[in-house]
């Protein structure tokens, strides 16, 4: 029952459906050049994306990064719907 009211809760929460530049693995990874942070090469980089609604964001990079593994994990019923994955 509290599982079920924490899932309407959620849904009733609208995602904007984006890309997002800056979570970018490249961007990620000069900005962590900049900041004088050893990184990992972006090819075969592995990306988690928590919330990621209907992949918006991580369908580009994983199309651009075709060697990396990309995950999105979203609690959300309705938006997993959209894309056919559940």
């Amino acid at each position: 029952m509290a599982g079920d009211k924490l899932q309407q809760s959620y849904e009733n929460v609208p995602y904007s459906h984006l890309s997002y530049p800056q979570t970018h693995p490249d961007r990620l990874g000069k900005l962590a050049t900049i900041m004088r942070i050893q990184s990992t090469p972006v090819t075969g980089c592995r990306v988690l994306e928590l919330e990621c609604a209907a992949r918006e964001n991580i369908i580009p990079m994983a199309y651009g990064l075709p060697d990396s593994r990309f995950l999105g994990i979203d609690f959300s019923r309705s938006d997993n719907g959209r894309t056919g994955n559940r």
